[in-house]
């Protein structure tokens, strides 16, 4: 464990010393493709801008409204020329010749360190009670004209060090690829060709959640989620197969598709990448409206100088219905559990301010199976703002309300919590950002014996990507 660590410390003492150099190819892999700085798709590296949003919706090429331009666009726009797979004129004798394609001219990889020191106020032997690590290698692709693809591994471990618990570490890892097949909506009669694109893998990356307020690292630039992202039904110690559905990723197939102002999703997907097993499925849809700011293709109407200002309104709602199998113990009989998300969100951009809120409600209809016949309900809020003082520096307060409703009778005790999550977070370099963020709780849960079940904490994060 301890050369683990030691190993990650360098890693990370390294990386930086890097980007103190401010040297120009330290920039991901899209940068490199069309020459241009991170901060012309991120505001506050990982989340995206405006700008970011269109390229990521236009299967990560130079945005343009017009379809018939688009493919001359993004050849100018680009400094990297790709590998032709395949002359032109093989389209207009296929199917008796292969469609041309092309790929990156370079591999499109990128890679990612982050690193974490966590303290838990009142309760740790360290000043540091947990240390934790993430290395992670992406790509992103436009694979010719109408696919494109998205691709990360990552190794992450996190080390535990409390009195009771001493030197304990925990690594995973993770793999998420997904292909999309893109532009079919002039092949269905649609008035735009960008209303249809499928997707295929591991979906939901970004819209298996509320709109504007992702619990993906795209957008997050803390470490710790919103209670909505995770509202799980509590179960007494030796339950044996458990409903473990949150907001997450996991296998399947999705359609999407957006016009200038709008963008949705319809997916469903065959388990979860993290828990609930290959027994639960769920579907779920996303919608998304924007009033003002710049549209989905990189035009706007307004004057700003950096990525995170615009003055614009975000309405989003998300729902999800889904079903999975559990069991109390090997003498009971495996169960049913159906289950339902719904929530909404907006986001008010007003050129440094943004202002978050949000809330989500679900219900499981049978989660205990035999032990208990009742239901369970959810519900949490959010209200974020966040506030620009410069183009490098952003301090943020979430404050926020879970509550779960479970059976009397169980005896779990009080499951209401209500936290604030305040974080400052700073770009050193383009691609390199600091983070202090702190959780602080105005009520806990506690189990049947009174014991709360959440401390406080703050944690401080490094977080590069070359």
């Amino acid at each position: 464990m301890r050369h683990t660590l030691t190993i990650t410390i360098i890693g990370v003492l390294v990386l930086v010393s890097m980007a103190l150099e401010n040297r120009t190819n330290a920039i991901p892999a899209l940068a490199r493709k069309y020459k241009t700085s991170c901060l012309t798709c991120h505001s506050m590296t990982p989340r995206l801008n405006a700008f970011g949003e269109a390229v990521r919706l236009n299967g990560f090429r130079w945005p343009d409204a017009d379809a018939a331009t688009r493919k001359e666009t993004d050849e100018e726009k680009r400094k990297e020329e790709p590998v032709k797979l395949g002359a032109e004129s093989y389209k207009k004798v296929w199917p008796k010749a292969v469609w041309p394609s092309d790929i990156p001219g370079t591999v499109p990889l990128g890679i990612r360190d982050r690193t974490f020191f966590r303290s838990i106020l009142g309760k740790g032997d360290s000043p540091f009670d947990r240390v934790g690590w993430e290395l992670e290698f992406f790509t992103a692709a436009a694979l010719g004209d109408d696919v494109s693809m998205w691709g990360h591994f990552n190794v992450e471990g996190e080390v535990v060090s409390f009195a009771e618990a001493k030197d304990k570490e925990k690594v995973k890892t993770k793999v998420v690829v997904w292909l999309t097949l893109e532009n079919l909506g002039n092949n269905l009669g649609l008035p735009s060709e960008d209303l249809v694109n499928l997707e295929l893998g591991i979906i939901g990356f970004e819209e298996h959640d509320l709109p504007h307020y992702r619990s993906h690292s795209t957008y997050r630039v803390f470490t710790q989620k919103a209670f909505y992202t995770g509202m799980r039904v509590p179960y007494p110690s030796g339950f044996m197969e458990k409903d473990l559905y949150k907001l997450r990723r996991g296998p399947g197939a999705m359609v999407y598709g957006f016009t200038s102002w709008m963008q949705y999703a319809l997916g469903y997907q065959i388990g979860m990448q993290e828990g609930g097993g290959t027994d639960q499925n769920v579907g779920f849809f996303q919608l998304a409206y924007k009033l003002g700011g710049m549209d989905h293709y990189g035009r706007t109407k307004q004057s700003f100088q950096f990525g995170h200002q615009e003055n614009s309104l975000g309405l989003g709602l998300f729902a999800s219905i889904g079903e999975a199998k559990v069991q109390e113990s090997e003498a009971t009989a495996r169960m049913k559990d159906t289950f339902w998300r719904f929530g909404v969100d907006t986001r008010w951009r007003h050129r440094d301010f943004t202002l978050h809120a949000g809330t989500m409600i679900g219900r499981h209809n049978k989660p205990y199976g035999t032990l208990n016949s009742e239901r369970v309900d959810l519900k949490s809020w959010f209200v974020a703002p966040e506030y620009y003082w410069f183009p490098w520096l952003m301090t943020g307060l979430r404050y926020e309300q879970e509550d779960i409703d479970v059976p009397g009778t169980l005896n779990l005790g009080d499951l209401e919590r209500r936290r604030f999550h305040p974080y400052v977070t700073l770009l050193h370099r383009a691609n390199l950002r600091f983070t202090l963020e702190g959780l602080f709780y105005e009520d806990r849960r506690h189990n049947a014996s009174g014991v709360h079940l959440d401390d406080d904490e703050i944690t401080f994060v490094i977080d590069i990507t070359i």
